[in-house]
């Protein structure tokens, strides 16, 4: 097992994405994602002076925008609702990463989704819209919406909700990236 941040997983069990590896990891008895993004990496002490300044603050301005967008999505909720937001980011040597609340939940395939009645059709669709104005209240774009960024939750009376995460391509509306 490894632990890094006060963060316990087992770095066997990672699962590679396109921009980093995530583990199930655990704090404080509560179980926790865990990600270890591929990029942006922190210098290393002893490279060229001016590279390491250069790369040291595009290392803070990411990070600086990533704690910005937790802020904001704090606003909306505490990570855990139909909005999974980040809890955290940080650096741990040269690696950044990010910690979310873990969710058990189901992944039903489209064509599962498909065979739903339309009632519980109609409150998918209602609550990830609604999560998805929540966030855009905020001014930011998820950047990343697709089937496998909206997870199937259960409401209190067992129907079908939709839950939104994976803010990792997210950005406020007026910090457009570049092409």
């Amino acid at each position: 097992m490894e632990i890094t941040h006060g963060y316990q997983y087992d770095k066997a069990d990672g699962h590679n994405s396109p921009n980093g590896t995530w583990y199930k990891a655990e704090s404080g008895g509560k179980k926790y994602f865990l990600k270890k993004f591929q990029n942006p990496k922190f210098p290393k002490d002893g490279i060229n002076p001016k590279l390491y300044k250069s790369k040291k603050q595009e290392c803070d301005e990411w990070l600086a925008s990533k704690k910005k967008l937790i802020k904001a999505l704090d606003e909306l909720g505490d990570g855990r609702g139909n909005i999974i937001s980040p809890r955290d980011v940080f650096r741990e040597k040269l690696c950044f990463y990010q910690v979310t609340y873990w969710i058990d939940v189901q992944t039903d395939s489209l064509d599962k989704i498909k065979r739903y009645s339309y009632d519980d059709k109609i409150m998918l669709l209602k609550t990830y819209g609604a999560a998805l104005k929540k966030v855009h209240s905020k001014e930011i774009i998820h950047g990343d919406l697709k089937p496998d960024n909206i997870l199937i939750g259960k409401s209190a009376l067992g129907k079908p909700v939709a839950k939104l995460i994976d803010f990792d391509d997210s950005y406020f509306s007026k910090q457009a990236l570049s092409p």
